[in-house]
């Protein structure tokens, strides 16, 4: 948003960061993972906002590598690609939980972890800015709670959750 960097670049770093640095992180952590342990990756709910910026057959396809080559080509909306890195970078960190509590699921010695992602909301912080309405401290309230759920838990599971709630994103 506002960037003066090209698509490319924009697309490059932001995915680097918001997406590769959280699933670097939690391919060398995962393995560390006792039963009962709980995952929170933080997105936001600009997720759903881009995936309504997407062409209908890449939402069925959001998984794919493309975005990047699509960036250098300079061919993004040609290819049904919004042009906001950020939001493309958080749905891909929703579809990466999903992916990822399916296949702990799949791993029956893993038992009791729960993967799920979160939008703290828009929070008065540096990269926020003063005029959001909540505070750094309530921003954590979600992320919190979702990595205090007790043993046992079955929902919510590999979602994307807001304000303690499941929310509804695809």
């Amino acid at each position: 948003m506002g960037s003066s960097e090209p698509l490319a670049k924009q697309v490059q770093e932001t995915m680097k960061v918001n997406f590769w640095g959280c699933l670097n992180c939690c391919k060398i952590l995962f393995p560390l993972l006792r039963p009962g342990a709980r995952v929170v990756n933080v997105t936001s709910m600009y997720c759903r906002s881009t995936l309504r910026d997407c062409a209908p057959p890449l939402k069925a396809r959001f998984t794919s590598k493309d975005i990047t080559m699509c960036a250098e080509a300079g061919t993004c909306q040609l290819n049904g690609w919004p042009t906001f890195a950020y939001g493309v970078s958080k749905i891909a960190v929703t579809v990466m939980t999903q992916i990822q509590q399916r296949e702990m699921d799949s791993c029956g010695h893993k038992a009791d972890i729960l993967i799920n992602t979160c939008c703290p909301g828009w929070c008065s912080t540096d990269m926020g800015g003063m005029g959001a309405p909540k505070t750094a401290a309530q921003g954590a309230d979600t992320p919190v709670y979702l990595s205090l759920l007790p043993p046992g838990t079955q929902s919510p599971r590999g979602a994307l959750c807001s304000n303690r709630t499941v929310q509804k994103w695809g």
